[in-house]
């Protein structure tokens, strides 16, 4: 595997996160912060991913308002990156695009954190892109266990709790959650991450996806 990533955005999709703190204005609004989310680009090698290209990102963690309306990040992001695709590199049809997902993809509205609903993220990036693979972070949800067996299901979603997936010739790993107490939503003990970590190392996948950051 080589992979080497630009210093130097392509472009940048503004969104919204609530303001620190959450602070409010006279009328008890929550404050919106405006931001940018910086697209990067790279290059790598994978031998066995039958693709052109791969987006990959996680923690979209704010809002768009479009039309008076407010949505995910995550589910108008998108169809930016296709257009921008289409722009900048021509020569890739976003039919062979795969997209990575490392979770923490939902924006509570109301105050920073929480843990809500990200299927239609996944499922607007899978609208406009080949499939997509990724596991969730400790701030995302997939509707109820029947509810999330169902949407593993979904043809081009390859959703990985604690496991391997084939997409084509390739096996791409993932380990949903962090490290934390059990309890939680999204959390397992150290000792039950590192044993699931060294099973998936053992099928030599093409990737293996967390949301655990690797300083830990």
């Amino acid at each position: 595997m080589y992979v080497h990533i630009s210093d130097t955005p392509l472009d940048f999709f503004p969104y919204h996160i609530v303001a620190l703190g959450g602070r409010r204005d006279e009328d008890g609004n929550r404050l919106l912060e405006k931001t940018s989310l910086e697209i990067l680009t790279g290059i790598f090698s994978a031998s066995n991913l039958d693709v052109d290209a791969l987006i990959v990102t996680s923690d979209l963690q704010g809002t768009v308002v479009q039309n008076g309306e407010e949505w995910l990040l995550g589910e108008k992001l998108p169809e930016f990156l296709k257009m921008l695709l289409e722009i900048q590199f021509p020569q890739i049809g976003t039919h062979r695009v795969g997209v990575v997902l490392c979770g923490d993809l939902y924006a509570n509205l109301e105050k920073r954190g929480g843990i809500g609903d990200v299927r239609e993220v996944w499922l607007q990036f899978k609208a406009n892109f080949a499939w997509v693979a990724g596991v969730a972070g400790n701030h995302d949800h997939f509707g109820a266990k029947s509810d999330c067996a169902i949407f593993k299901r979904t043809p081009g979603i390859y959703f990985c709790q604690r496991e391997s997936r084939s997409i084509g010739k390739a096996q791409i790993a993932g380990i949903s959650g962090i490290i934390g107490r059990p309890e939680q939503p999204n959390r397992m003990t150290q000792d039950d991450f590192l044993a699931a970590l060294k099973q998936l190392l053992l099928r030599h996948p093409e990737f293996i996806l967390l949301h655990e950051g690797p300083d830990y």
